[in-house]
C-alpha cells in the first residue's frame, strides 16, 4: 500500500484545491501570465500543419510553456519529458531512454521537431536527446501522443515532440543573460550560461541565441561494482578502479541559433536561419568500464533552413520550406582490457558528416463559406549517410543502404458542421522509398463540442517506422513496422479555475523489427507484435494564489517489461507576495519488471522498485535594477528527500538498472535589458 501513498496524497491535494472558494477570474489572470481559457485557445501548428486553437485539434497534445519552465525549475528537454503525461522515461546519464504510451527504448519511435522542422538523429531515425536541448530560448514544448505518419511520414510511430523557439514573432524584443550553477550528491556539478537577443522592426525581426553547458554527472564508483547494478564484469570494473582510473562522466552542450523573418510585401514573407547543436557526453552509467579513461560521445548537428510563404488574393496560402542538415557522430573509447595496455588502446567509431535534405511544398485552402480547411502537400527527402568507420569492423554490408530517398504526397481536410458543433478531420499520406517501397497511412478525427468549454473526440491514426541502415544490412528484405491507434478523448473546463482531459486509447503495433532470439544468426526480422491499452487523466487549475497540474496514467501492455503500469505527477505553485513564488513538483512511477542476467549469466525477470521524487523551487519576480535592466533569481532543490531511485534498463539485459541522481541544489540568475 505504501507505494501508492504519493499518488493518494496528490489526488487529495488536487481535490482540496479544486474545492477552494474561487475569486473573480480577473484576479487569477493578473497573478498568472496565461489563464486556462487562454491556454485552451493557444495556437498550435505541429498537430495539423496549420495554426489551430488547442481545443480544436484532432489529437492529444500536452504543452509546457516558458512560464512552466520557470515555475518548476526545468532546465532542458529531459526535465519536461520527465513530467509529461504518457511519456515513458529513463535516464542512464547519457542520452535519454524512454518513449511514449507503453513503447520504450531509445526514442526511436518518436520524431523530434524544432519549429516544425525535422531534428531527428538522421542515421538512427530517432529523437536523440542528450545535452543539446536547453530551454532558455524555448517558448513552449508540445508533446503529441499517438501516431502521426499521415502528416510527417516515417518514425512518428507513437508520437511527436515539437520545440517552439523564441523569435521576434512570438517574444518581446530585448536581451537576456542567465547563469546557472548546481551541485549535488556524488560530486554532481553543473555550470551553464545562456544569452538571447531579439530585435523587432516594423517589417522584419531577428533572434540570436547561444548557450554553453559544463556538466559533471554523479560519481557512481561504489554502485557500479555491486550486484544491484550488474553481476557481469564486476572484477573488470573493480580492476580499472584499482589501477587508478576513476569513474568519470564529463559532459558539454552547446547551442547556437540565428533566425530571421521578414516581409517581402504585404502578402509574402520569408524566414531563414541556422541552428547548431553540439553534445559531448561522458558515457553515463551504462558501460562504466568504457568511461573510466577517455570515453566521449560526440554529436554535432547543423541545420540551415529557408521558408517562403505567400497569401494569395483569394485567401489561399502556399509555403515552400527547404532544410539542409549536417550530422556528425563519433564515439572515442579505450578497449576494456588492461592486459592490452595501461591504459588500453584508444579506438574510435565515427560517421563523419552525414547529409540530409528536406524539401516541402504545402498549399492551404481556407474556404470560410463552406467551413472547410484543405491542405495538400508534396515533400522530398534525400539522406546521404557517411560510411561508418571503426577499426574493428568494415561495415561493407551497410554501404548499399547509406543513401536513401523518399518522395511523399499528403492531404488533410477539416470540415466544420452545425456552426462548429461538429468537426471532422481526414488525412492521408503516400510515401515512396527507394529502400523499402511505398507506404500508405491515414488518420481521422471526429470532435463534438457540447459547448465552448467541453468536447468529445474520437481519433484514429496510423504510422510506420522505417528500418535503419544498420538493420537493413542484416536483412535487406525488412519491411517497415506498422502502428494503429484508436482514442477517445473528453476535454472539459467547467469554470475559469479548472480544466481537465480524459483519454482512453488502444494501440496495436505489428511487424516490429527485432532480432529473432530463437536463432543465433543475429538477423533482424519483422517478428514483433505489441498491444497497449491506456488511460490518461490530466488536470490544471488556477485558484486564488495557487496554480498547478496533476496527471495520472495507467497502461496495460502485452509485453510489459520496463513499463510502469501506473504513473503520476503533481505540480503546485503558490504566489507568496509581489516578489516571490514557491513551487513543488513530484513524480511517481510504480515498480517495473525488467529482464536481466543473474549471477549465472542466465536471463531472468527482476523487479525494479517504484520511483518517487520531489523538487522544490523558489523564484523571484523580476525586480528593477534601473539602467542595468530587470533581474530575477531562482533556487531549486531536486530530489529534496534524497530518495534512492532507479530506472530499469530497456536495452537490457545488462546492466540491471541505473541509479538516479540524489539531492542537488541549483541557483539561477537572470538579467534582461
Amino acid at each position: 500500500m505504501s507505494k501508492y501513498l504519493l499518488l493518494l496524497k496528490a489526488c487529495l491535494l488536487s481535490a482540496m484545491v479544486c474545492c477552494c472558494p474561487l475569486k473573480a477570474s480577473e484576479d487569477v489572470n493578473r497573478l498568472f501570465s496565461l489563464s486556462l481559457s487562454q491556454l485552451a485557445e493557444l495556437k498550435v501548428t505541429s498537430a495539423t500543419k496549420h495554426s489551430q486553437p488547442l481545443n480544436q485539434i484532432p489529437a492529444t497534445v500536452y504543452i509546457f510553456t516558458e512560464d512552466d519552465f520557470d515555475r518548476y525549475g526545468f532546465r532542458d528537454l529531459k526535465d519536461v519529458l520527465k513530467y509529461t503525461s504518457g511519456v515513458e522515461y529513463g535516464n542512464a546519464h547519457s542520452w535519454l531512454q524512454g518513449g511514449q504510451r507503453g513503447f520504450t527504448g531509445t526514442w526511436s519511435q518518436t520524431r523530434i521537431l524544432i519549429d516544425g522542422r525535422d531534428a531527428d538523429k538522421a542515421i538512427r531515425n530517432q529523437a536523440h536527446i542528450a545535452h543539446q536541448y536547453p530551454l532558455y530560448n524555448v517558448k513552449r514544448v508540445e508533446v503529441i501522443q499517438g501516431p502521426a505518419s499521415s502528416l510527417y511520414g516515417a518514425d512518428v510511430f507513437v508520437g511527436l515532440i515539437n520545440i517552439v523557439t523564441k523569435t521576434s514573432e512570438n517574444s518581446a524584443p530585448g536581451q537576456e543573460i542567465s547563469m546557472t550553477y548546481a551541485r549535488g550528491e556524488d560530486e554532481l556539478q553543473s555550470k551553464q550560461i545562456d544569452y538571447s537577443w531579439i530585435h523587432k522592426a516594423q517589417s522584419w525581426g531577428l533572434s540570436l541565441h547561444a548557450s554553453y553547458l559544463d556538466l559533471q554527472d554523479p560519481d557512481y564508483s561504489e554502485f557500479v561494482v555491486t550486484d544491484e547494478y550488474s553481476y557481469l564484469n564486476q572484477e573488470l570494473r573493480q580492476e580499472f578502479l584499482s589501477s587508478g582510473y576513476p569513474y568519470k562522466d564529463d559532459n558539454e552542450g552547446f547551442n547556437f541559433l540565428l533566425h530571421y523573418q521578414g516581409e517581402i510585401n504585404a502578402s509574402a514573407g520569408i524566414e531563414f536561419g541556422i541552428d547548431q547543436r553540439n553534445s559531448r557526453d561522458g558515457g553515463g552509467i551504462e558501460n562504466p568500464e568504457l568511461i573510466y579513461s577517455n570515453f566521449q560521445e560526440t554529436q554535432d548537428q547543423t541545420r540551415a533552413y529557408i521558408t517562403f510563404h505567400k497569401v494569395r488574393d483569394n485567401g489561399d496560402k502556399l509555403s515552400l520550406d527547404y532544410q539542409f542538415e549536417r550530422e556528425r557522430t563519433v564515439f572515442d573509447f579505450n578497449l576494456r582490457n588492461l592486459d592490452a595496455g595501461n591504459p588500453p588502446p584508444l579506438v574510435s567509431f565515427s560517421q563523419e558528416w552525414s547529409r540530409l535534405k528536406n524539401l516541402t511544398f504545402q498549399y492551404d485552402i481556407d474556404n470560410e463559406d463552406l467551413d472547410n480547411y484543405l491542405i495538400v502537400g508534396l515533400s522530398y527527402k534525400a539522406l546521404d549517410q557517411a560510411k561508418p568507420r571503426f577499426e574493428l569492423s568494415s561495415f561493407e554490408s551497410q554501404e548499399p543502404f547509406l543513401d536513401h530517398k523518399v518522395k511523399s504526397l499528403f492531404v488533410q481536410d477539416q470540415q466544420s458542421f452545425w456552426q462548429g458543433k461538429l468537426l471532422l478531420t481526414l488525412g492521408a499520406r503516400y510515401d515512396d522509398s527507394d529502400l523499402y517501397g511505398s507506404v500508405n497511412t491515414v488518420r481521422g478525427g471526429l470532435q463534438y463540442n457540447f459547448d465552448q468549454k467541453s468536447s468529445l473526440k474520437l481519433l484514429y491514426g496510423e504510422a510506420y517506422r522505417e528500418p535503419t541502415a544498420s538493420e537493413l544490412r542484416t536483412n535487406k528484405d525488412l519491411a517497415p513496422a506498422d502502428m494503429t491507434t484508436t482514442e477517445l478523448v473528453y476535454d472539459g473546463r467547467p469554470n475559469e479555475a479548472v480544466s481537465y482531459k480524459l483519454s482512453l486509447y488502444h494501440s496495436e503495433a505489428k511487424n516490429i523489427i527485432a532480432e529473432d532470439r530463437q536463432s543465433t544468426d543475429g538477423i533482424d526480422r519483422n517478428i514483433g507484435k505489441k498491444d497497449a491499452d491506456g488511460i490518461e487523466l490530466s488536470l490544471q487549475w488556477q485558484v486564488n494564489r495557487y496554480q498547478g497540474f496533476f496527471w495520472l496514467n495507467g497502461v496495460d501492455v502485452s509485453e510489459a517489461l520496463d513499463i510502469a503500469k501506473v504513473k503520476g505527477a503533481l505540480g503546485l505553485t503558490r504566489i507568496l507576495d509581489n516578489r516571490w513564488q514557491i513551487s513543488a513538483v513530484a513524480k511517481y512511477s510504480a515498480d517495473v519488471d525488467t529482464q536481466a542476467f543473474n549471477e549465472n549469466a542466465q536471463r531472468e525477470t527482476v523487479e525494479v522498485d517504484a520511483y518517487h521524487t520531489l523538487d522544490i523551487i523558489l523564484k523571484s519576480k523580476e525586480f528593477n535594477l534601473g539602467n542595468a535592466g530587470l533581474a530575477s533569481l531562482s533556487a531549486t532543490i531536486k530530489n529534496a528527500f534524497n530518495h534512492k531511485n532507479f530506472y530499469s534498463n530497456p536495452r537490457g539485459p545488462d546492466p540491471i538498472k541505473f541509479l538516479d541522481e540524489g539531492r542537488s541544489f541549483t541557483l539561477q540568475a537572470n538579467l534582461s535589458f
